[in-house]
């Protein structure tokens, strides 16, 4: 039997990587293998980052060279001292420890004779020695190898103990150190200038020509996106970053220019002041007048919802669902409530809808609390009258004292 094709339609969908621990995801993982206590997550999160195994980007944990290095010889040589059931049963220990029914010094004891053992016939164990790399040095000419530093891998030339020495190095990704030689990657056509990959306290990026001494205009810079590896970076590529910002002619209804270019969240396009970014099924390079006017409406618009349900039966509004970020959703007006997992956004109900907003709502709308009942003002007390004022005593006459008498003197007769 013939089957007639009824309908046929394509579907995109792009997986990602499960996400890196954060702080939280960290710790509710240890609690789940049953690692650590809640006084101790702390210590361990501060002790990963003071000691360099793990850099906190975004609120992500990333692993750095010297955390892969480090796991590898623990998981390589030390296989039951960094198994989940070990820790976890030690800390189970511990806590009866702590409880008083087992004693600490047995079970100390039995730890620390087979891991002192362990570390000791591991002493002699040789350190991973520097790689040579199939390049030379851009500087002097001598091979470059690949070396381990605590804070990391880097490409460093061989000649360093050479008499002059050359201190030549680069990070692992092909950019170079942060204020080093700057590396040439070609020459532009148009204008003759030099084309150079550099490295600055923000990341790589490319520049056209050279500071020349006395001269304001710097020259033209653009900034590496994440998405391309160092390694990558040839003429071509150069050439086409410096292409930007790509103006990509007037809007059709506007009449006001549309600009293509790369910031610091990625790629996008901006129009009259606004920006939309540019998903990753499109190219910055490539995109043209047409499909950046189609972003920008996007932007004006929304996205377009997955099903209309129809109108809210006692307010104003399309009650519609839309799949967001972190999955479908249902929204009337700026209610937004988040469907069930075991409601499949093309099978929610109108009914359905209307319940789980209502419970949204029940749920963001704060209580009005009930006002309390003026208080009386206290009557007043009359006032206290003040005393008045004690006029000054009088001072007291000073009693003269009665004047000495003098003694009359007789004469005497003759």
């Amino acid at each position: 039997e013939i089957l007639h094709v009824d309908k046929v339609y394509g579907d995109q969908h792009f997986t990602d990587p499960p996400p890196r621990y954060g702080e939280a995801s960290l710790v509710k993982t240890l609690e789940e293998y049953g690692i650590g206590r809640p006084s101790t997550y702390a210590s361990i999160i501060s002790t990963l980052q003071d000691r360099e195994y793990v850099l906190l980007d975004k609120k992500r944990f990333t692993p750095t060279d010297v955390g892969r290095v480090v796991t590898k010889f623990l998981t390589q040589h030390f296989t039951k001292y960094v198994d989940y059931d070990f820790t976890a049963n030690l800390e189970n220990a511990l806590d009866e420890v702590a409880e008083g029914s087992r004693e600490w010094i047995p079970l100390m004891d039995e730890f620390w004779t087979g891991f002192n053992t362990q570390v000791i016939s591991k002493a002699d164990v040789d350190r991973p020695g520097n790689e040579l790399i199939d390049e030379k040095c851009p500087k002097c000419g001598e091979q470059l190898q690949k070396q381990l530093s605590r804070y990391g891998t880097f490409i460093g030339c061989t000649g360093y103990n050479n008499e002059p020495k050359c201190d030549y190095k680069r990070n692992a990704d092909g950019a170079p150190e942060a204020g080093s030689d700057p590396v040439l990657i070609g020459q532009d056509e148009a204008t003759e200038k030099d084309i150079f990959l550099m490295n600055g306290p923000y990341g790589p990026y490319i520049q056209l020509g050279k500071v020349i001494e006395g001269e304001k205009k710097k020259p033209k810079r653009v900034s590496v996106p994440k998405n391309i590896p160092i390694a990558d970076i040839d003429l071509g590529v150069a050439n086409m970053l410096l292409s930007l910002p790509r103006d990509l002619g007037l809007h059709p209804e506007t009449n006001k220019k549309i600009v293509a270019n790369i910031g610091r969240f990625g790629p996008y396009v901006n129009h009259d002041g606004k920006f939309k970014s540019i998903p990753k099924t499109l190219n910055v390079f490539e995109i043209d007048n047409a499909g950046a006017a189609e972003l920008i409406a996007q932007a004006h618009t929304g996205p377009a919802p997955l099903a209309d349900l129809g109108e809210h039966p006692s307010r104003e509004g399309r009650v519609e669902v839309f799949d967001g970020r972190y999955g479908p959703y249902v929204q009337h007006k700026k209610v937004r409530a988040t469907l069930p997992k075991s409601i499949a956004p093309e099978e929610l109900s109108f009914e359905e809808a209307i319940v789980l907003l209502a419970e949204k709502e029940a749920k963001t709308t704060p209580a009005k609390k009930k006002r309390a009942p003026a208080k009386k003002p206290a009557a007043k007390k009359p006032a206290a009258k003040k005393p008045a004022a004690k006029k000054p005593a009088a001072k007291k006459a000073s009693a003269k004292k009665p004047a000495a008498k003098k003694a009359s003197v007789k004469k005497k007769t003759e």
